[in-house]
């Protein structure tokens, strides 16, 4: 049978606290220069760190939409697909979900030091994990107690969602990496480019 573990449970601890204070967001009547700012590379170790934790929740959020991809062409076709072939991609994609609930809490443990793209991107995921853990865990909790409904329209929900969040996750943080490295190469070239003096 597929159980909800302890580390489920820690997951949930970690990303039902309540949301942090929101970054203060630069005014979009500013100048470009301040716009940009707002989405510098990490200059620091402690930013540096953060961008990487991102950059590994981001790889686990796609690899666990492929597991929910797999489901859901799985309950699509319910007779072609035992129950343990089910739990076995449920296990994986928890597994995945839980091995970042320690690197939440560090992102949450530097969000002070982040920049602020980097605080924002903190802020949002938080709640977008915490759904994806929650879809999962109805999901394991609907294997452990129909296993021969696998066609149930709860089960198929929570299926869709998880692979939706999943997608979120990944996509958020992938557009905000983007973004910010490809300021920073912007703003490297137009030093490059200012004449000797200015």
């Amino acid at each position: 049978m597929l159980k909800t573990t302890k580390s489920t449970l820690f997951l949930g601890a970690v990303l039902s606290l309540a949301p942090l204070a929101l970054a203060n967001t630069p005014d979009q009547s500013n100048s470009l220069q301040t716009f940009d700012s707002s989405f510098a590379a990490p200059t620091n170790q402690q930013q540096q760190e953060i961008s990487q934790l991102l950059k590994d929740i981001s790889a686990a959020a796609f690899k666990t939409s492929v597991h929910a991809g797999r489901l859901e062409s799985f309950v699509r076709h319910p007779n072609r697909h035992s129950w343990q072939t089910h739990a076995w991609e449920l296990t994986q994609a928890k597994d995945l979900i839980n091995s970042k609930g320690k690197a939440l809490e560090r992102l949450k443990e530097l969000r002070s030091t982040a920049l602020p793209w980097q605080q924002r991107a903190i802020d949002r995921i938080q709640p977008l994990l915490a759904s994806l853990a929650d879809e999962t865990t109805k999901a394991i909790q609907h294997i452990n107690q129909n296993r021969q409904w696998l066609f149930s329209p709860d089960y198929k929900e929570a299926i869709a969602n998880m692979y939706v969040q999943a997608d979120e996750v990944r996509d958020y943080i992938a557009v905000k990496l983007d973004h910010a490295e490809a300021l920073a190469k912007l703003h490297e070239i137009e030093a490059q480019s200012e004449p000797a003096g200015q």
